[in-house]
């Protein structure tokens, strides 16, 4: 008797055994699930989230620029969702207002616009945990607004050969030794760019004897870096809505490197962007510590390269003896901003 119970004793134990390894076998399989659920739901839900965050994005920038030359801001911003398939419930009717905006577009008191859009996505797999729906929300901030000044000048015999050769892109910023960006110029390193907010005076005299400065320089000459800042602001259309009238000298920028101005044009715009230049007679005067090129005329151009040192353009408009001439569809220019900034804006 007792030699049977010493065989069926480890006979229970391991059948204890098994069973126990089964019920852990059974709750590691669910857990798995719910890592694994969790984990596809969790990149549906990123995935979802980018498309309505871009969305809202590209609905505010064309609403925004439909609005500024006359057009129907929620007219266009609905087109655009359609177009990218968000339903229609997904952005109307407007629920919220302000910083507490969730569906549609919104014009700001400080003339910015906000659009927003969401919307509840099934899950894939979390429904075995009793989890059916995650929310889906996208925002966007945006200001559109004329370019104001550019501290690009391009040479007239460039934009003659631009007219000549229609479609034709060249260097308009930066270094290409196979595309002087001057004609005449002593030392041979005009890059393309120049100061909007320091004109000589009296324009007349090469030597720019004296300047007219506007904030936020406050003293002449800068620096290299106040030099690169501009610039970049500049592009931005940040502190930098100087229109210098026909005939105005303005000093060249030759502190910055041909890659630091590439760099900043590029870090604001893309291919395809339309940009406001000034056109010169090709001529780089120079005496002493004053090189400057006197505006002649206005044109506009179209990115269409970027490299590490240079920017290439063709001509698409131009040239202008005023302002008034240019179209208003070419001075449009549109950026994101950050949604709860509150300061002023440029």
């Amino acid at each position: 008797m007792n030699t049977l119970r010493k065989v069926i004793s480890p006979l229970k134990y391991r059948r204890a055994q098994k069973g126990q390894v089964l019920i852990l076998l059974v709750f590691g399989l669910i857990a798995l699930i719910v890592v694994v659920g969790f984990a596809i739901d969790m990149g549906i839900w990123w995935w979802q989230t980018s498309i309505a965050h871009e969305t809202a994005r590209a609905g505010c920038v064309a609403a925004a620029n439909s609005a500024l030359i006359g057009g129907n801001a929620q007219s266009t911003f609905a087109s655009v969702m359609n177009k990218n398939g968000i339903p229609t419930t997904a952005y109307s009717p407007k629920q919220g207002t302000g910083l507490g905006l969730k569906k549609g577009l919104e014009l700001q008191s400080d003339g910015s616009w906000r659009a927003a859009v969401s919307w509840v996505e099934p899950t894939f797999l979390l429904n075995l945990v009793n989890v059916s729906q995650m929310p889906i929300f996208g925002r966007a901030r945006c200001l559109t607004q004329n370019t104001g000044g550019s501290p690009i000048a391009v040479r007239k015999t460039a934009l003659d050969y631009s007219k000549a050769h229609p479609g034709a892109s060249y260097t308009i910023l930066g270094n290409d030794p196979k595309w002087p960006l001057s004609d005449t110029e002593n030392g041979n390193n005009f890059r393309g760019a120049v100061y909007l907010h320091m004109w000589c005076v009296p324009s007349s005299n090469q030597n720019c004897p004296g300047q007219i400065i506007f904030w936020p320089l406050t003293s002449v000459p800068p620096s290299s870096q106040t030099e690169k800042d501009l610039a970049l602001d500049c592009f931005k259309g940040v502190n930098c809505n100087i229109q210098p009238p026909i005939g105005t000298r303005l000093p060249i920028t030759n502190g910055t490197s041909a890659k630091d101005l590439a760099a900043a044009f590029e870090s604001v715009h893309k291919v395809g962007d339309k940009i406001l230049v000034l056109v010169y007679d090709g001529t780089v005067w120079s005496k002493g510590n004053s090189k400057n090129v006197v505006v002649q005329y206005y044109a506009v151009y179209q990115a269409t390269k970027f490299s590490a040192n240079s920017v290439e353009a063709t001509l698409v408009g131009g040239p202008y003896s005023s302002l008034s001439q240019i179209p208003s569809n070419f001075l449009t220019r549109s950026r994101e901003i950050s949604w709860d900034y509150t300061g002023a804006l440029p």
